[in-house]
């Protein structure tokens, strides 16, 4: 598997990877921005609408049925959050050429797909996206950001996001708020696509069994787009982080504990923050798994995840509201541990194999190769297999312990569950 880089235009990179492994080509380009609250809903919004329809194809059933002539192709299109930016990501999926017959040319097809949403969606400069069909998809949309609430540990996490940071923007999903999302016109999403695709630089990336030359000149065909300014903005932020505490009450029985600590970890100790979180708590024989539900028998589920981007280092629990205090105090411990004394050879082998193998389980996902081929381009953290799986294996007991002495908590946020009495 080997990947090729190009600069089709200023501004604009192409990365190819080719590849026999599978019979799907993916397609997945990214117009990236750095993230600020005034763009995020409008963006959002028009995501939605180009997922739907557009000029050519006016009607979703219109829409779907040129997807299913590229033989049944996925579509989809939305928003990512990256540290510091915002990701516009439209990605395609489709059958490799060589399996598609009589002799399609469904890439080809594809891209002309892909082009015309972008370039045409439904509307007009004067009023934007047609205020009929993009009511319908605001409306869904919101009916759909409501249903998110339902999910407790989503909207813990999210709480603990909102209250976090220094600069509230890092924290705020990728529609904004909800009041935010309601207020969009279909003007203001109609500009922030246009202004997207017009300004925004682009980061290309196909996988399949295809010629990165060809590639190269099919998009160059299409010009789909103008040069621009390159990426300037990088995702890592050493933004500062509040120390905060909020409870809130929720009608369901199990509670939930959220808590963030700051990891300001450089570039180059990365892969230590990549194992040490491993080791603590974002493998399955972790050590918050195995003290805290296994042996102390205080939580339903806890894990704990690390954002490099950010410095943000989380831990999630579902527990019982009233071991919620013994929860906290073993969590503290747990890592008092790791900060003071070394972590064994074979435990910590153990975190790097773990680590390994879901590298390269991920592998046997396209879309998994192409998602960490765009983050190493925009962050500019980019390695290969061999390179990364070095990294990993350099990481020591004296990396864990470093890393674990840097660690501070922040903010705490508790979804206190109703008692089960109250029933």
């Amino acid at each position: 598997m080997q990947a090729v880089k190009f600069e089709l235009q200023t501004g604009i990179n192409l990365t190819v990877i080719s590849t026999q492994q599978f019979t799907t080509t993916q397609i997945q380009i990214n117009a990236i921005q750095k993230k600020q609250a005034p763009t995020l809903a409008p963006r959002f919004m028009a995501s939605q609408m180009a997922e739907t329809v557009s000029a050519q194809y006016p009607t979703q059933r219109s829409f779907m049925e040129a997807l299913q002539r590229l033989y049944g192709a996925s579509l989809n299109i939305g928003l990512i959050n990256m540290g510091r930016l915002s990701l516009l990501r439209i990605s395609m999926e489709l059958v490799n050429d060589k399996f598609a017959t009589p002799h399609a040319a469904l890439f080809a097809e594809g891209l002309q797909f892909i082009q015309q949403l972008i370039a045409a969606p439904l509307g007009d400069v004067e009023n934007g996206y047609d205020g009929t069909i993009f009511e319908h998809q605001k409306n869904m949309a919101q009916d759909e950001v409501a249903s998110w609430d339902e999910d407790y540990e989503y909207q813990a996490v999210q709480q603990l996001l909102n209250i976090n940071f220094a600069d509230p923007t890092l924290g705020l999903p990728t529609y904004n708020t909800m009041a935010a999302l309601a207020q969009v016109t279909p003007q203001q999403a109609w500009q922030a696509w246009m202004q997207t695709w017009q300004n925004d630089p682009i980061e290309i990336v196909i996988l399949g069994d295809v010629d990165p030359v060809v590639v190269k000149q099919q998009l160059a065909q299409l010009d789909m787009f103008a040069p621009r300014p390159r990426l300037v903005e990088q995702p890592q932020t050493q933004d500062a982080f509040k120390h905060q505490k909020l409870t809130i009450q929720h009608p369901a029985k199990q509670s939930q504990l959220t808590q963030s600590y700051h990891l300001p970890l450089p570039a180059s100790m990365r892969f230590a923050g990549y194992v040490f979180n491993a080791l603590w708590g974002g493998a399955g024989n972790a050590r918050l798994f195995q003290e805290v539900r296994e042996k102390a028998g205080l939580a339903y589920t806890i894990y704990s995840d690390y954002n490099p981007y950010n410095q943000l280092l989380m831990v999630v629990a579902g527990v019982d509201g009233e071991k919620l205090p013994a929860t906290q105090q073993l969590i503290q411990t747990t890592l008092h541990v790791l900060q003071t004394e070394l972590v064994s050879k074979a435990e910590l082998e153990q975190s790097k194999q773990a680590l390994m193998h879901d590298f390269v389980i991920a592998k046997d996902q396209p879309q998994n190769q192409v998602e960490r081929e765009v983050a190493g381009s925009v962050s500019g953290w980019n390695l290969d297999e061999q390179a990364w799986m070095e990294a990993i294996l350099s990481v020591t007991p004296e990396d864990i312990l470093h890393v674990a002495q840097l660690v501070e908590l922040a903010s705490e946020v508790q979804l206190i569950g109703a008692n089960e009495n109250d029933e």
